[in-house]
């Protein structure tokens, strides 16, 4: 499980075939889990200051990186361990759909991001609930017929990839566990 609280911004490296090589300060041991843009994987041996990851078809039919290359920054996060804080929302790094961004407004306070997520995504936003857009723990702030839209904070702004984007980009999105749970009966009364 994740928070979606991004620990650092990586770059990617190389795309070799299967394996995604990116440079980050965030040490993950072989074996262990890491959450790239929202996607868990498990870590390949890889030298201190890069993550290796290998990357299947299946994960490359339901997230952006079917569209991966060398230069792209992600969000990187390791899983919370027993005892940390659960600050942001419990994420599991399964993307649920790729949304595209509509629009950017700029805001007093931050920006408002208008996105279009895939049709079956839609009941299960709920405004002022948590959804994960590229692993970050956002707020839904408005949910309209066929996008919703987030309010993108200063911090965000600067401290993950979601101040860079632009209408036409692609996210990963993965809506609230909890209200995932209550929408589709799956043990919450």
């Amino acid at each position: 499980m994740f928070t979606g609280r991004i620990e650092n911004v990586g770059t990617v490296a190389e795309v070799a075939g299967d394996v995604l090589r990116v440079a980050s300060e965030v040490p993950v041991a072989a074996g262990g889990a890491v959450c790239l843009d929202g996607i868990r994987f498990t870590a390949e041996p890889a030298p201190p200051g890069e993550l290796r990851v290998v990357v299947t078809d299946e994960t490359r039919r339901r997230t952006t990186l079917d569209r991966v290359a060398a230069g792209l920054r992600m969000n990187v996060e390791l899983p919370v361990a027993v005892g940390d804080r659960i600050d942001g929302h419990l994420i599991q790094g399964h993307v649920e759909g790729v949304g595209r961004v509509l629009r950017v407004d700029a805001e007093p306070a931050g920006h408002r991001v208008w996105l279009k997520p895939p049709e079956r995504l839609l009941s299960r936003l709920v405004a002022k609930t948590s959804i994960a857009v590229d692993g970050v723990s956002i707020t839904v702030a408005e949910v309209l017929k066929d996008r919703f839209s987030v309010v993108l904070v200063p911090n965000t702004l600067t401290k993950t990839t979601l101040g860079a984007l632009a209408a036409g980009d692609r996210v990963n999105l993965e809506s609230d566990l909890l209200v995932r749970m209550a929408r589709d009966g799956t043990g919450l009364s």
